[in-house]
């Protein structure tokens, strides 16, 4: 019997995008196990819009049904699962990506022959780079909202600048907060300055107002138009802009990711507080500051 494998899938946007390739990286590597994603967290997680791979990208990963989820285990993160854990009684075949390797890629001998329920965030470029298919993975569809299609007439016929600022709960959160802040983009915006002159700024954030404030973009255009389950069409703009300045973010790291022009992106050298590097996150040919 092959083993099996089921990568559990949780977060908003960005986060399942990475955790999907991670997916697709395992049956690349191992054809002959059984890789299937787990989606039931979404029964109880209300910080984003849900599972949103075969809505936006037809993705079609395989969901694993309740008798491949009894076979890896005890998969739920619950009280008794972490007390079992504690005291050495649990039976299970999780494997947890902590968050000190969160951001690194991992070698393959760490995915064995025995069944495993796979836990975490899996973000590090090496898993994308390595499926030919990324951007054929990822394609958005095409859009038929008189808004969207005139920003993106905006951007395919100027030199096109991105620029995402994450505030809202990042502003007091103790391992997010103060990385991308006023200094950083200042930089940004004179690295990218510096080198261009007929650049046309674009602004993604869910604080306008404060960028407007901190932010000393002359004719900059904001984008605020698209929320709820349209918020992923922020990142399809992002995608048809040429150059990028991205927020710690994993949202604008795929909107930069996903261009299909040859440009400049930066990106924040820290990317959490509680942590020096990202290591394995950020492409090598990204600027950062």
């Amino acid at each position: 019997m092959s083993a099996i494998k089921v990568v559990r899938v949780i977060g908003g946007l960005g986060n399942q995008m990475f955790q999907i390739c991670f997916y697709q990286w395992l049956k690349k590597q191992f054809p002959q196990f059984n890789v299937s994603i787990d989606l039931q967290s979404y029964a109880h997680y209300t910080l984003h819009d849900g599972y949103l791979m075969d809505q936006i990208f037809q993705t079609n990963a395989d969901v694993a049904d309740s008798n491949t989820l009894r076979k890896v285990g005890e998969f739920q993160k619950g009280i008794p699962y972490r007390i079992k854990r504690k005291l050495g009684m649990s039976n299970s075949r999780i494997w947890e990506e902590t968050e000190d390797i969160r951001f690194q890629f991992h070698d393959a001998n760490i995915f064995n022959d025995a069944h495993q329920y796979l836990d975490g965030y899996w973000q590090s470029v090496q898993y994308p780079q390595s499926l030919v298919n990324t951007k054929d993975l990822f394609r958005f569809p095409d859009f038929t909202d008189e808004k969207n299609l005139e920003m993106q007439a905006l951007m395919q016929s100027s030199n096109a600048v991105s620029i995402h600022v994450r505030r809202g709960d990042y502003v007091n959160h103790p391992k997010y907060k103060d990385i991308c802040n006023a200094e950083y983009y200042a930089r940004a915006l004179d690295y990218l300055n510096a080198q261009f002159s007929d650049l046309r700024f674009f602004v993604f954030s869910n604080d306008i107002p404060w960028c407007k404030e901190y932010l000393p973009i002359r004719d900059a255009v904001y984008v605020n138009h698209n929320s709820g389950k349209d918020s992923f069409k922020d990142m399809q703009l992002m995608s048809l802009c040429k150059h990028h300045m991205i927020a710690n973010s994993s949202f604008s790291w795929w909107g930069a990711y996903l261009s299909q022009e040859k440009g400049v992106t930066i990106a924040p050298k820290k990317w959490k507080n509680n942590m020096e590097g990202t290591r394995d996150l950020i492409p090598k040919d990204w600027i950062q500051l």
